[in-house]
């Protein structure tokens, strides 16, 4: 998954993700296995911790 990698090119790595997003480092690394199925909750809150956000926008017809 990208998110794995930004956090691995971004010197934190996964274990600084998960201590930035008060996360689980196992759980966190699960959901962004490619089998992973990460929570809304989990991938908001990872985002969070590198200073970004989620955001749903309309579909240009």
């Amino acid at each position: 998954m990208a998110a794995k990698d930004v956090a691995k090119a971004q010197a934190v790595g996964v274990k600084g993700v998960a201590e930035q997003a008060q996360v689980n480092r196992g759980n966190l690394c699960r959901a962004l296995s490619r089998k992973g199925k990460p929570q809304l909750e989990t991938v908001s809150k990872m985002l969070s911790a590198r200073g970004l956000r989620f955001t749903i926008t309309p579909a240009q017809h």
